[in-house]
């Protein structure tokens, strides 16, 4: 960041330039998501994104036309992250079933609790907002690919009813992050991905007793 001086017209002073601090569409969405995840959406203001990015709020409105349009870039951003570090290591072939279910889980607890993204989504689950009428296919679409991704893991371990399986683990877990979110007790969540993890390795057998129903 730059300052320089320059002459100014009252009294012959030397007044110093405002520092100009430029901050990219990217980096606007970054501290939105962090912002939002904390406050949920309906808590924050435009001018409260300015503040934590460090700019005017009339900045923030150059790269987004309204508080809805940064909300759909959030959700998109926040969805990509998820699928990057967490269910993409589903697919992971060369590990087995419980090594990829260990890594996804250690991500959702990262991203889904620490950093309280997963917050965001309960949030909006539960607030709801008519500013972005795609929303809530956007959250559906994001829990159908966490269910995929538990589907495909329970497949492999030889589950005779893996979406069932899948289902079950993603409500559990689904459960955990509400109330940790709620009364801020991270270790529900490692509770839940615990008993998850002991999911995975119940005989095949064993688990298609309850029958498959999805």
């Amino acid at each position: 960041m730059l300052t320089d001086v320059i002459s100014g017209q009252c009294g012959g002073l030397i007044l110093p330039l405002v520092p100009v601090h430029k901050i990219t569409t990217a980096e606007i969405v970054t501290h939105a998501l962090e912002l939002f995840s904390r406050r949920g959406y309906a808590g924050c203001s435009m001018a409260d994104v300015a503040a934590a990015c460090g700019i005017q709020k009339a900045s923030v409105y150059h790269h987004f036309r309204s508080k809805a349009d940064l909300l759909r870039a959030v959700v998109q951003h926040l969805m990509a992250v998820f699928d990057a570090h967490v269910f993409g290591y589903a697919y992971a072939s060369q590990y087995s079933p419980e090594e990829r279910l260990q890594t996804m889980l250690d991500g959702l607890a990262q991203y889904g609790v620490e950093r309280e993204y997963g917050c965001l989504l309960v949030r909006l689950g539960v607030e709801g907002t008519t500013d972005v009428p795609e929303l809530a296919g956007l959250l559906r679409q994001f829990y159908e690919t966490w269910q995929q991704a538990f589907a495909l893991l329970f497949l492999e371990a030889g589950h005779m009813q893996p979406n069932r399986s899948a289902l079950h683990s993603l409500c559990e877990l689904q459960g955990a992050l509400v109330i940790s979110c709620m009364q801020q007790r991270p270790e529900l969540f490692a509770q839940a991905s615990h008993h998850v993890l002991q999911r995975i390795h119940v005989h095949p057998v064993q688990a298609g007793t309850l029958g498959e129903s999805a």
